[in-house]
């Protein structure tokens, strides 16, 4: 077996789930939500983009 060099999908396989992928989307889903929570938000250029374009009810629920 090949020894992984990349950190995060060493550790999506050592975290036991179900499937590493999924591990690493649900990751950095968590990531991108957490910024979405934050300051970044609140600056005018980001905010006309999100307040425009919105979120599915899926990720709208997660924000929540």
């Amino acid at each position: 077996m090949a020894k992984l060099e990349i950190s995060l999908v060493h550790d999506a396989y050592a975290a036991g789930g179900e499937c590493p992928l999924c591990t690493l989307v649900d990751r950095a889903e968590s990531l991108y939500l957490g910024s979405f929570r934050g300051n970044r938000v609140m600056e005018p250029s980001v905010r006309t983009r999100t307040n425009e374009a919105g979120f599915c009810p899926g990720h709208a629920r997660r924000l929540y």
